[in-house]
């Protein structure tokens, strides 16, 4: 199981992409990395704390590895798991709309380019974030009993690249000067190709187990 651990652990990367665009906005250039490497030490403390310690409590019901969620562990007549799972859902219904607004912006940038702003225009924009919103409430539905396998593939498949294939890549092309510079971002490429690759096919092969 430990390649999906891998596709999770890149899936993790996936913000890393709006580090550069902040930094272009921010008042506070000086400071902004040094609150970046604090944000991203607490954050990697707290994943590495917080797996920990399930693995510590629940490590039992672990071993059958029989759901994919790791509420769905908790005691179903415990007032403390009814509330960290409203609290669990209630975080994914507020996240939603500004995950999938980006994801609407590239799709719409495609889609009605060069219309003019109209009601036609408003509508069809609607009727295309409804039928996204209705493929992902689909899609969850059926990969919710493979859902650790599904983010395996997402976090391998899409994130690697976003991660660290395309900066060491644009490293290299533009920033790259000296021969050590060129060996360590061509290492990574290759070795992010690599990881994206295998843990892509074994979630694939896997996907029944």
């Amino acid at each position: 199981m430990w390649p999906d651990a891998i596709g999770f652990a890149v899936y993790s990367f996936e913000g890393v992409g709006v580090i550069i665009p902040i930094y272009d906005i921010t008042a506070d250039k000086k400071n902004y990395f040094k609150v970046v490497c604090y944000v991203c030490f607490f954050i990697t403390f707290l994943y590495i704390t917080f797996s920990e310690y399930c693995l510590f409590t629940y490590y039992l019901e672990f071993e059958s590895l029989g759901k994919p969620l790791i509420t769905d562990y908790m005691p179903a007549d415990s007032p403390v798991s009814w509330v960290i799972k409203f609290l669990f859902s209630l975080n994914l219904i507020i996240s939603y709309p500004l995950v999938i607004y980006p994801a609407n912006m590239v799709i719409e940038s495609y889609l009605y380019e060069g219309w003019p702003k109209s009601r036609k225009r408003q509508t069809c924009k609607n009727i295309n974030r409804a039928i996204l919103v209705a493929f992902t409430c689909v899609l969850a539905l059926v990969v919710y009993d493979k859902l650790d396998k599904f983010l395996s593939i997402v976090g391998s498949l899409t994130c690697t690249p976003i991660a660290f294939i395309l900066p060491a890549l644009f490293h290299y092309k533009a920033c790259a000067a000296t021969k050590c510079q060129k060996i360590t971002d061509l290492s990574l490429v290759i070795g992010s190709t690599g990881i994206m690759i295998f843990c892509t096919v074994y979630a694939g092969i896997s996907w029944n187990d």
